[in-house]
């Protein structure tokens, strides 16, 4: 392989990192099932950066048809045909764009829009997205006001405004749906997403780090009511390594293990490399990188703790 200085990618795997707010993103099954049932022109975005985090949209590309009223009914068609596949992906938006250049992945604001409703149902969002959230929001009824189903609404607003970009309204939102869900069960999970939401933009993004701790703790009670996570840890924070010049310089790649302890803060301490190759050429660049990551804490009655063993595997490769 001839290394090009500079042209390089890391990936980094976390064995023992789940994350259970931000679902892996379906692509792969999806794209069987849709061969499967006959369209294999249709198929997710591959670009990481549009399944959105928050659980929230997948953009799925099908093969443009001849007028716009074909569109419309393949979307809906494509729709019900995928209705339980997306949502067992625990998925709340699904967004389809017609497609004559394959290369291009869908953007941000696909053509077709689908909101998974508190009661399971897949509504089709017609306009502008967050005045169609801001009706639904608007338009609860009485008895609906104070619980989770308008936690939901609030939520799904505050995801769409920080797609748009919207900041200051993305958060009011997520505050407003954390307030009403402090004081009532939330059988959906709803909080936890709130509160990882909220993490991010305080915590994580660095705006109010001191709030930011607070929403940190109470979303780490939160996640020890998930079946299946307790016991794992949840990544915040994942920083690539720094390529080392010279292994770029000689087309030198290969990976690297860490084992470390999870401190009650959430952060990597004592990090050691229990395998790599070629052995001790890319261990302090990953050393360095897992110095930074961010983990959610670990709770134990009550109390964060410290957790042993946390894994880690980066691998170093240079681009063709």
């Amino acid at each position: 392989m001839r290394a090009t200085p500079l042209l390089w990618m890391v990936r980094l795997a976390f064995t023992a990192a789940t994350c259970a707010i931000a679902p892996a993103s379906p692509a792969a099954t999806l794209s069987e099932q849709l061969s499967d049932l006959g369209h294999p022109n249709t198929r997710p975005c591959q670009q990481e950066n549009h399944t959105e985090g928050l659980g929230g949209l997948t953009v799925l590309q099908f093969e443009s048809q001849e007028t716009s009223n074909d569109n419309d009914q393949e979307a809906v068609a494509l729709m019900k045909l995928l209705a339980t596949a997306l949502a067992s992906s625990g998925l709340h938006y699904a967004g389809f764009d017609p497609r004559k250049d394959w290369n291009k992945c869908a953007n941000r604001n696909p053509k077709y829009v689908f909101w998974r409703d508190y009661d399971d149902n897949w509504r089709y969002v017609k306009g502008e997205p967050s005045k169609y959230f801001a009706g639904i929001l608007e338009g609860l009824a009485p008895e609906q006001r104070g619980t989770p189903a308008e936690a939901y609404v609030l939520y799904t607003l505050g995801a769409v405004e920080s797609q748009l970009g919207h900041r200051k309204r993305s958060v009011d939102h997520f505050e407003q749906a954390y307030t009403i869900l402090k004081a009532v069960d939330d059988p959906r999970g709803i909080k936890a997403r709130t509160l990882a939401a909220l993490v991010q933009h305080y915590l994580v993004k660095g705006r109010d780090p001191v709030k930011g701790e607070v929403y940190l703790h109470a979303y780490a009670l939160a996640m020890e009511s998930f079946t299946g996570i307790k016991g794992k840890h949840l990544p915040l924070v994942k920083v690539a390594p720094v390529y080392p010049y010279h292994a770029q310089l000689n087309g030198r790649e290969g990976y690297v293990i860490l084992e470390f302890t999870v401190d009650a803060d959430g952060r990597v301490r004592d990090p050691i490399v229990i395998e790599d190759s070629p052995q001790g050429l890319f261990d302090d660049a990953a050393i360095d990188a897992a110095l930074q990551f961010r983990y959610v804490p670990r709770v134990v009655d009550g109390k964060r703790v410290p957790v042993s063993g946390g894994r880690n595997r980066m691998t170093f490769e240079l681009e063709d």
